[in-house]
This record gives structure tokens, C-alpha cells and sequence, in this order.
């Protein structure tokens, strides 16, 4: 298994944390979710209460981390959406979850912002599938 930077690992055991919460809301009604539904909740829910740390152009990466450089603004919208989205992704990745939703919220295009969300549920309920915390029927 790939080794996943820090950051996403906390990431993924908060996750797993409001999952099991959500599950326990659920496990008293008659409402029944699929999996992957409550993981894009979750992450929704994640993506809003984001802190929006202040923008760093040139972040200072440690020894062994990408140095992948931040676009501007300019250059962001200048490129299609599907290249913006696979940016944010890496940026979530090698940086922070919180610094990709500022990058987006200042992009303000609700469909690049959705996209985004997308992207992340799918790679964390992928990643959760793995690791046999959701368990596929």
C-alpha cells in the first residue's frame, strides 16, 4: 500500500470517525444509505467547515515532499476544469485538504467546487473500501 502523507491519514481516521457517527444517527430510523452516500456527506461537511489558512504562494516543503508549485488564480481559470480539478486533488494530497477548498472557494465556480467534492469522495471512499472499513454488499 502506497504510504499516504500525514495529513490525509488524520484525514481518513476523522472520516471514519463521522462515518461511524452517521451510521449510529441512521442505525435508529428507518432511513437506509447507501455507503458512498454518507462518505459524500461527510465530505461535503468537511469541505465547508474548512479552514481557510492564509494563501501561501510558495509554501515551504520539507525534505521529501512534492514541490509542486500552487497556480494562480490567472493560471487556474485559464486551463478546463478537469485540469483544474486534477490540480486541487493534488494539492489536497501533498499540501492540505483546507488548502485546496480555499484555492477553489477563491475560484468561485460552484462546478469546479462540486467536481472537487466528487474527486474526494471518491478517492476517500476508495481508500476506506481498502482498508475494509466500508464493506461493499
Amino acid at each position: 500500500m502506497t504510504e499516504q502523507p500525514q495529513h490525509i491519514e488524520q484525514e481518513i481516521a476523522a472520516l471514519e470517525a463521522r462515518l461511524a457517527e452517521k451510521r449510529q444517527a441512521l442505525s435508529g430510523t428507518q432511513e437506509q444509505k447507501p455507503e458512498k452516500e454518507i462518505v459524500r456527506e461527510a465530505v461535503a461537511e468537511r469541505m465547508i467547515s474548512a479552514k481557510t489558512p492564509q494563501f501561501i504562494a510558495q509554501p515551504i516543503m520539507k525534505q521529501g515532499q512534492s514541490t509542486t508549485k500552487v497556480p494562480s488564480k490567472e493560471e487556474l481559470i485559464s486551463i478546463s476544469p478537469d485540469k483544474q480539478v486534477a490540480i486541487l486533488v493534488n494539492i489536497a494530497l501533498e499540501q492540505s485538504i483546507d488548502h485546496a477548498i480555499e484555492v477553489v472557494k477563491s475560484l468561485n465556480d460552484p462546478f469546479v467546487y462540486d467536481s472537487l467534492h466528487d474527486a474526494l469522495t471518491s478517492m476517500f471512499f476508495n481508500e476506506l473500501v481498502k482498508r475494509k472499513k466500508i464493506i461493499l454488499e
